[in-house]
C-alpha cells in the first residue's frame, strides 16, 4: 500500500503539520506524496493582526488586506518566506520528498516566484502533466495566486476565481484543453490521474436553516467533467470539507490543514498490474495546546455539505 497526504489551506501554521505528521509516525504511514493546493505561507501573522486592530480599532478584511498586500507587503513576504522556509524543513525532516503544489489565492506574486526558485525540489504542476513513476500517478493542476503587487491606490480584492471569474475561467478553460490529449494517451488502469485546484467546483447546497449557499467555478466542474480524473482535491473554502463523487470522479476538500485537517488516499496495485485508490479519507486532528491561529479561523459557521449539488 502506498499513500498520498493532501494538504491545502495551510496557511503558515507548522504547528499544525508537526501535528499530522506525528499522527503519521504513530499510524506508521510514510507518505510518498505529498499534494499540497495552494495558500501554504503565512497568511495571519499575529503581530500583523494586533498592530491593525490596535491602529484602525477594528479586523475588517478589506482594510487590514490592504495593508499586507499594499504598505506592509515587504514585511508580509519575509514572514511568507519564513514560513515557507519551516515547512520545507519540516517536509526535510520527515523525509517527505515527492511534493507536487499549486498556487492559493493568498500567496503573493513573490512568495510564487520564490517557491520555483528556492524550492526546486516542490513541484509546480501548474498546467503541466507530472507522471510520478513509482506511485503511477499522473497529477496536473490549477491555481490562481494574488495578481496586483498592492498599495494604498488599488481596492484590495482577491484575484481568485471566486472574485475574478472573468479572468480566472477562461484559463481553466484553456488549460484543460492543454492537458486533455495528455491525460488520453494515458490507460487509466495503469494511472491514477489526480487534479488538484485552489479554487472549489462550482455547486449549489441548502442550510438546515433554509439558507441557501452557492460558489466555486463552473470552469473547474466542467474540467473535472472533461478530464475525469480518478481523483480531485481542493480546498478554499475552509468552512466546507467534504468528499463526494461526480461521475467516475471522487472530488475531496480535507478542509484547512491550518486548522489540523487533511486528507490521506492509500494507493493499490492489483495482481493484474492495474492500480487503484483503495481509501480515500478526510482527517480532522486536534491540537495539544490552544492554537492562536486555530481560535481565529474556528469562529468561522461550519456548513453541513450533505444537500451540496454540483452545477
Amino acid at each position: 500500500m502506498k499513500y498520498v497526504l493532501h494538504l491545502t489551506d495551510i496557511h503558515g501554521n507548522i504547528r499544525a503539520v508537526k501535528k499530522i505528521a506525528q499522527f503519521l509516525e504513530i499510524k506508521h504511514v510514510e507518505p510518498s506524496a505529498v499534494l499540497i493546493s495552494g495558500d501554504s505561507a503565512i497568511t495571519t501573522p499575529f503581530d500583523m493582526i494586533l498592530y491593525h486592530v490596535l491602529t484602525k480599532r477594528n479586523l475588517r478584511r478589506s482594510d487590514y488586506a490592504r495593508g499586507v498586500y499594499g504598505r506592509y507587503r515587504s514585511i508580509f513576504n519575509k514572514k511568507q518566506k519564513k514560513s515557507l522556509q519551516q515547512l520545507d524543513n519540516l517536509f526535510k525532516r520527515q523525509k517527505w520528498k515527492s511534493i507536487f503544489w499549486i498556487p492559493g489565492n493568498t500567496e503573493t506574486r513573490e512568495m510564487v516566484e520564490f517557491m520555483e526558485a528556492e524550492l526546486p525540489h516542490w513541484i509546480n504542476v501548474q498546467e503541466k502533466v507530472i507522471e510520478h513513476e513509482p506511485l503511477r500517478m499522473l497529477v496536473s493542476g490549477y491555481g490562481f495566486s494574488l495578481e496586483h503587487r498592492g498599495s494604498d491606490e488599488i481596492e484590495y480584492t482577491m484575484s481568485d476565481g471566486e472574485f475574478y471569474p472573468d479572468q480566472f475561467e477562461p484559463r481553466v478553460l484553456e488549460w484543460t484543453k492543454k492537458i486533455l490529449q495528455s491525460f488520453r494517451n494515458y490507460d487509466e488502469k495503469k494511472y491514477v490521474m489526480v487534479l488538484m485546484f485552489h479554487e472549489f467546483p462550482s455547486f449549489q447546497m441548502t442550510s438546515e436553516t433554509g439558507k441557501e449557499y452557492w460558489g466555486g467555478s463552473k470552469a473547474v466542474l466542467r474540467a473535472i467533467k472533461t478530464l475525469q480524473p480518478h481523483l480531485a482535491l481542493f480546498g478554499h473554502f475552509h468552512e466546507l470539507p467534504l468528499m463526494s463523487r461526480y461521475g467516475e470522479s471522487i472530488l475531496m476538500n480535507p478542509g484547512p490543514a491550518m486548522e489540523y485537517c487533511f486528507g490521506l488516499i492509500a494507493l493499490e496495485e492489483k495482481k493484474n498490474g492495474s492500480i487503484k485508490i483503495k481509501t480515500a479519507k478526510r482527517i480532522r486532528l486536534s491540537p495539544s495546546k490552544p492554537d492562536v491561529i486555530l481560535f481565529i479561523y474556528s469562529k468561522r459557521p461550519q456548513i453541513d455539505p450533505s444537500t451540496i449539488e454540483w452545477r
